[in-house]
Order: C-alpha cells, then sequence, then structure tokens
C-alpha cells in the first residue's frame, strides 16, 4: 500500500507543469490580440498574463531599474516583442526550462541591444 501510495505522488509530481516557465507559458504568448479575444476565458487570461510579463519587462528595462541594457524603439508594439520573446524561445529551447520573465529579458536584449 505504501508502496503504491508513493508511486501515485511520483506520476504527479512528475506530470506537473511549472506554470512560471517559458515552457508552458509560450503557447499563450503565441495567440494574436483577436484569438486571446476570440478564446476561451482562461485562454485569454494567460494571454493577457504574457502581455503583461512583457510589458513589465519593456517598462523595467527602459527605466533602466535593472536587468541588460536594451533599446527598444518607442514604436515597437507589445505584439511585436511577443513575436520576439517566441522566436527567441523556438530558437534556444535550452532555455525555455526558466521563468518566462528571464527569457523575455534575454529576448529583447538579442533583438534590441544598447548601441555604444
Amino acid at each position: 500500500m505504501i508502496c503504491g501510495a508513493v508511486t501515485a505522488l511520483t506520476i504527479t509530481t512528475a506530470g506537473a507543469e511549472d506554470i512560471d516557465s517559458a515552457n508552458y507559458m509560450l503557447r499563450y504568448c503565441k495567440l494574436t490580440s483577436q484569438q486571446a479575444a476570440k478564446s476561451s476565458p482562461t485562454l485569454a487570461s494567460m494571454w493577457g498574463r504574457c502581455v503583461r510579463l512583457i510589458e513589465g519587462a519593456r517598462l523595467m528595462l527602459l527605466t533602466r531599474i535593472g536587468g541588460p541594457c536594451v533599446d527598444i524603439p518607442e514604436s515597437v508594439t507589445n505584439e511585436q516583442m511577443m513575436r520576439v520573446v517566441v522566436r527567441y524561445g523556438e530558437m534556444h529551447p535550452n532555455q525555455t526550462h526558466q521563468r518566462l520573465g528571464l527569457l523575455v529579458l534575454d529576448a529583447l536584449h538579442e533583438a534590441w541591444p544598447c548601441r555604444p
């Protein structure tokens, strides 16, 4: 009986996803605003979470609070930044285990590094 309980716990925790990881979140970041608006409330909420993470990273980087130096043009939209983040995740799958916020910082820095 104990062996069965331990096995059940192992199976349950092994299948659990880290909802803060880029692996988990990038599927929602791939949605467009139109797709999110037409989807279920859960999908729309997760897409909104992705947008908020990217907006927060942009604000932090532009105010030089921390993170790498970036020079994001003012004309760049949140959806453009989301496409950059998704593409970066697809090109760097070895980094998608980390929190999405960290991947966002790396992606934005690679796309728009500060000019010396």
